[in-house]
């Protein structure tokens, strides 16, 4: 259940993420950006949670606001400061 960045913006379940690959940690990053833009929120906490739990500043930002804002996931505001922190 792995996912890339594709350029229509739709999820593309054909590539496994590796853990040691920055491009591809980026493409979750940024298959998030897109569904955020989408109104796909679901599909955004997804993305940017699996890039946050492979240390993804950017990704770790976005899914703790996501959770603060409910956006995508019921609101927790102890589990958006743990993103945060």
């Amino acid at each position: 259940d792995e996912y890339v960045f594709h350029k229509t913006a739709q999820i593309v379940p054909y590539l496994k993420i590796t853990y040691g690959s920055l491009a591809k940690l980026n493409q979750l990053y940024e298959l998030g950006i897109s569904f955020q833009k989408q109104g796909k929120d679901e599909l955004a906490v997804q993305s940017f949670t699996k890039a946050a739990n492979l240390n993804h500043a950017g990704a770790q930002s976005k899914l703790a606001n996501c959770f603060w804002n409910g956006q995508g996931a019921k609101q927790s505001y102890d589990t958006a400061f743990q993103w945060y922190n």
